[in-house]
């Protein structure tokens, strides 16, 4: 992943609330420093950080 849209964010966010809901995790992978910085950039970092297991 070299970018990270705002549809990209959003398609994140129902990934991510579907793993919860299924008691599983959301693992993303290849992700370069730029496309990392967004979700720092936005908050949802946190959300991903709080997730057991996670190293975001």
């Amino acid at each position: 992943m070299t970018y990270l849209s705002p549809d990209g964010c959003r398609a994140l966010c129902v990934a991510l609330r579907a793993a919860l809901a299924h008691g599983t995790r959301l693992v993303v992978t290849h992700a370069d420093e730029r496309a990392r910085s967004i979700p720092n950039q936005i908050g949802l970092a946190r959300v991903l950080a709080a997730q057991p297991g996670s190293d975001f």
